[in-house]
């Protein structure tokens, strides 16, 4: 019985750390090997999209932490728009002018809650735009952030170094 509580409070403690470093991401919807990813297709005001990954500076994203929280983050785009999302559940979440803070919980697959601070609510994925959300209860609640420098070696190199 020890050995279970003293588990499940090591689970909730890691759920609690992001481990999330100062960085650029592409956000992605569920796991990092979906196909799209986050991008501001327009002005400030509009609606942020899944687009397929091109690598365009719309489609990265930086995470800078708050006053030295190491979970609390604004996210910013090399173009110069913030992640923000309105407080009402159902909204689009759009490219802002103003930095908004969101909280980054890291679940145990690896993947990203990601929370508006000021409201509370999460943000989710409807496979087109994100939007604003009471709970992160479905795979649409979870992002995978993968950084701008992150590649995949083919196997066949590998094999073939060894």
């Amino acid at each position: 019985m020890k050995t279970f509580l003293a588990l499940g409070a090591l689970v909730a403690l890691f759920q609690s750390t992001s481990c999330l470093e100062r960085g650029v991401y592409q956000i992605k919807p569920g796991t990092r090997f979906h196909p799209l990813v986050l991008t501001d297709i327009g002005d400030i005001g509009d609606a942020l999209e899944f687009t397929a990954a091109t690598g365009a500076p719309t489609q990265a994203w930086s995470f800078t932490p708050t006053d030295g929280n190491t979970d609390e983050f604004m996210i910013q785009n090399h173009q110069g728009s913030y992640l923000y999302c309105r407080k009402e559940v159902g909204s689009s979440c759009l490219a802002g002018k103003d930095p908004q803070t969101f909280i980054a919980r890291r679940t145990l697959l690896g993947t990203y809650e990601l929370v508006a601070k000021d409201s509370g609510y999460f943000i989710h994925s409807n496979s087109r735009w994100l939007e604003v959300a009471e709970t992160a209860d479905s795979f649409e609640g979870v992002f995978a952030l993968v950084p701008i420098n992150w590649h995949v070696t083919p196997m066949s190199l590998l094999k073939n170094n060894s």
